[in-house]
């Protein structure tokens, strides 16, 4: 099985010197290959550059697209994120999740296609911050957390010249500082051998799987100074209490991406969802409290007031719809347009008086589709024939074909 994956590839100019350089995975720090200095990437700079709303947007696009940022300033930054399943970056082979899986107790697997060695772990609590429903990270850099030790893995070892007597030195990477085995001396390496041993690292994309299943994160971390992109990774988690959404909705109530996932959260408690009903609340979020699998009685009575046909039409597809009081349905069925009914028109207990209600001069389209409900009677007939134009399509109805040739005669008004 292909997992669902976001890819990131991310680069920024080296505070030093301004060169550009790759970051090829959640670290925590970076090295430069041209200045050899190392530049810290702590939470903050995550949380800042690769941000929640990325992330869903991201997941948003279509499988192939994603999402690029350019920051301009002290330390500029180029960030993509977009939605693709794990791939090598050498053969483009995808992998499964299984492929995957199985490589991380070693920390690597081989590409089914071209052999290539890939990298793979657990995601770690950084990687989480970003993505708190990440499984695991894949094709990051062989040295993972610790990018900035040592750059690239070393390439074969060289020989080189000790500096005090001229003896061979058998250089492997592994540090910067070689002892001869003659003199006894140090030796640090120079910039051109310790760049040659160790090669400009390349931009490349890496990925975070999604994991499946319910998501559990830090509430207490990210209930301290609470805002949006914490709440909406707080949100993520289904085990929240009510007590934490209530709060998320006073402290981040002008936020409409907040505030529908509240309304779509399995623990949102009934005083909450009436105080997401507000009219003056975007009605896409009262549209999602109206899709609710469960709503109470009271949640209902405040959406049929709703004065916005989408909030009224979601609620029109409720499956427990028909068996609200007359007075509710007809509050949320007023003035609401034909087109919103859809299906819902052929319902065994769609009310007459509506169809009697919509019947009032309708155009001949209109007039076939209220003639597709099952509860048509002879004044909802007699009610569609006020429009001449619709009497060919009333004669084919059955009620019409069963009266007799003198109520025919006499049942059309005019």
């Amino acid at each position: 099985m292909t997992p669902t994956a976001y890819t990131l590839k991310i680069i920024f100019d080296c505070p030093h010197c301004r060169t550009g350089v790759p970051v090829n995975g959640f670290t925590e720090e970076v090295l430069c290959d041209t200045c050899l200095k190392t530049t810290e990437l702590n939470e903050e700079w995550w949380e800042e550059h690769v941000t929640s709303e990325m992330a869903e947007e991201a997941l948003a696009a279509e499988p192939g697209y994603g999402t690029s940022t350019t920051s301009l300033g002290g330390m500029s930054e180029h960030i993509e994120m977009g939605n693709r399943a794990p791939r090598c970056q050498n053969c483009k082979q995808e992998f499964t999740t299984e492929t995957m899986q199985a490589g991380v107790n070693s920390g690597h697997f081989s590409c089914p296609g071209c052999s290539n060695k890939i990298r793979v772990r657990q995601a770690t609590e950084l990687a989480k911050l970003i993505v708190p429903e990440a499984d695991l990270l894949v094709h990051e850099d062989e040295t993972g957390e610790k990018l900035a030790e040592y750059g690239q893995p070393a390439a074969k070892p060289v020989m080189f010249s000790c500096l005090s007597c001229g003896g061979a030195l058998k250089v492997d990477g592994k540090s910067r500082t070689v002892s001869c085995t003659q003199c006894n001396n140090d030796n640090y390496l120079p910039d051109a051998l310790w760049l040659r041993l160790h090669p400009a690292k390349v931009s490349h994309a890496f990925f975070v799987t999604i994991k499946t299943g319910n998501i559990q994160v830090d509430q207490k971390r990210l209930l301290d100074n609470l805002n949006q992109e914490k709440a909406m990774k707080l949100l993520k988690d289904s085990t929240v209490k009510a007590d934490v959404l209530h709060r998320i909705f006073n402290e981040i109530e002008d936020e409409d991406d907040v505030l529908e996932r509240l309304a779509k959260h399995p623990n949102a408690d009934d005083d909450l969802l009436v105080k997401l009903c507000n009219s003056g609340i975007y009605y896409q979020v009262r549209v999602a409290v109206a899709k609710r699998e469960k709503l109470p009685a009271k949640v209902i009575e405040a959406l049929a007031e709703d004065d916005d046909s989408d909030v009224r039409a979601a609620l029109m597809k409720r499956p427990e719809i028909f068996t609200l009081p007359e007075d509710i349905l007809r509050s949320i069925l007023r003035d609401i347009d034909l087109s919103d009914l859809g299906g819902v028109l052929k319902h065994k207990d769609f009310p007459e008086w509506k169809l009697y209600e919509m019947a009032d001069n309708c155009t001949p389209s209109d007039a076939e589709r209220i003639l597709r409900s099952p509860n048509v009677t002879k004044r909802v007939l007699r009610r569609l024939g006020s429009n001449p134009d619709s009497r060919p399509i009333i004669r084919k109805h059955p009620l019409y074909i069963g009266l007799s040739w003198w109520q025919k005669l006499f049942f059309f008004p005019g």
